[in-house]
């Protein structure tokens, strides 16, 4: 294991922190939108190196995985939401659309993140981008 790989949740709370702090200053608030997509280009970039491309292949290969994959998305998650806006948003009817939409719409890119830095398979988990 690299250092990089052995720090990689420092170095992602260092990154955090910065932005933050530079957050602050005004003329990157007003780049700030030009500077997201290279950034995350170069973050997954970083973590797709670390993947053999044999073992991506062998993850499309993985059915069982794949479709409680999809069933988790496509049925489970969207009732969930459904329900927990029902109990808690009914009344609002647009921030109950809003909680549907967030936990409805499928995270591309910082749960391969996670993965690696929870030692997870990350090929499996690239392969239901």
């Amino acid at each position: 294991m690299g250092s990089i790989e052995k720090y990689q949740s420092l170095f992602i709370l260092g990154a955090v922190g910065i932005g933050l702090i530079l957050g602050q200053i005004t003329i990157i608030q007003n780049y700030a939108a030009l500077f997201i997509v290279p950034f995350l280009i170069v973050m997954l970039y970083g973590i797709f190196l670390q993947v053999p491309l044999n073992q991506l292949r062998n993850s499309f290969r993985n059915w069982k995985f794949a479709a409680i994959s999809g069933s988790i998305n496509f049925i489970f998650n969207p009732l969930f939401a459904f329900i927990l806006g029902y109990l808690f948003l009914r009344d609002i009817p647009a921030l109950w659309i809003g909680f549907i939409m967030l936990m409805v719409t499928p995270c591309t890119d910082w749960y391969l993140v996670f993965t690696g830095i929870a030692h997870g398979n990350v090929p499996l988990s690239a392969s239901i981008l």
